[in-house]
């Protein structure tokens, strides 16, 4: 049940303010009927309690998400560096130089983190950025919102009218007191021990997003492009924002089955890679929209392009190109 809640919670509070709506106006017009004006009030009561439900059932599976997040990176070769993370006695250089010493292993040509850079795969890069990024600035953040909360409200309690109390200052100071000396405490939290949060092992983060960033650079320097590609690049650009248009258009009428048939073609397209290295042995075909009204606008293209066999017009240069033009035949986005 949470799962489904999860899943389709923005739908299910688009339909409960629906009946919020009409429950209203039905009540206003049913003033002067007691028992059809009860009923609706009912309603109005019951969809309000179904949202405050549904709303902490969301909140809450976010935060569990949102811990989840903090603690795990979600992906196996990394997950191992962090399980070397977990140890006894924060206070010996071993445990540190341990890490280190993987994490070098992980990052170097024969190791987990090496192939993903031979790969290219900057999706599972990012990933891991986003969680070193986060965890070194977890502890910060979580005593800077602490701090602004604790000092708002012991501010606050200084306030006179806030107790609305004349005489009774043992009660005041009963009240104040807590959360002043929580506010100092927050203070020197940070400066309280020689380690953030009895562990250095921010710095060994800090350590493995160095060797993040210059593995990301070294895919950033790979990565050109020749003029005879811009085309094909927005070929297929523009053939995948036509299927996200198509597939979130809530007037197409599509099923589920045919909602889901889109998303395998949207998949297949963000997929396939058009690029070849040389162009001389192929031609380009270009062919006219279907449609006069455009995909994006920003992509300003007059054709559609296909590249084909230079001996053979009808043989595809490869299998991805195929691919990519039996699902602009499919949808009909080009004139045969």
């Amino acid at each position: 049940m949470i799962k489904f809640i999860d899943k389709y919670s923005q739908k299910i509070f688009i339909f409960l303010f629906v009946v919020l709506c009409v429950s209203f106006i039905l009540a206003c017009f049913s003033i002067q009927l007691p028992v059809l004006y009860s009923i609706f009030i009912w309603i109005l009561i019951i969809a309000f309690a179904v949202n405050f439900f549904v709303l902490a059932v969301k909140t809450i599976v976010k935060i569990k998400y949102s811990f989840y997040n903090i603690k795990h990176c979600g992906i196996e070769c990394f997950e191992k560096i962090d399980a070397l993370k977990s140890f006894w006695n924060n206070d010996k250089s071993n445990n540190y130089k341990r890490q280190i010493s993987y994490i070098n292993y992980c990052y170097s040509k024969d190791g987990p983190v090496g192939k993903l850079i031979d790969e290219g795969n900057l999706a599972d890069l990012y990933v891991r950025k986003d969680f070193l990024n986060n965890n070194i600035n977890f502890s910060s953040e979580l005593i800077g919102w602490a701090f602004s909360s604790f000092s708002t409200i012991t501010f606050s309690l200084f306030s006179k009218d806030f107790f609305n109390i004349d005489e009774y200052y043992i009660l005041l100071l009963i009240y104040i007191l807590p959360p002043f000396l929580c506010f100092f405490y927050i203070i020197c939290l940070r400066y309280g021990e020689k380690k953030e949060f009895k562990s250095y092992k921010n710095f060994v983060n800090e350590y493995e997003l160095k060797l993040l960033d210059k593995a990301i650079e070294s895919i950033y320097n790979k990565c050109e492009m020749k003029c005879e590609d811009e085309n094909l690049l927005f070929t297929q650009q523009y053939v995948l924002k036509y299927l996200i248009n198509l597939r979130g258009n809530f007037f197409t009428g599509t099923g589920i089955n045919k909602k889901k048939e889109i998303e395998a073609d949207i998949d297949c397209v963000e997929n396939l890679n058009l690029f070849v290295d040389d162009y001389s042995s192929f031609k380009i075909k270009e062919y006219d929209f279907n449609y006069s009204k455009k995909a994006d606008k920003r992509i300003n293209l007059k054709k559609i392009y296909i590249l084909y066999k230079k001996d053979n017009d009808k043989k595809f240069a490869n299998e991805e190109f195929k691919k990519l033009f039996d699902i602009i035949i499919r949808y009909n986005i080009i004139k045969l």
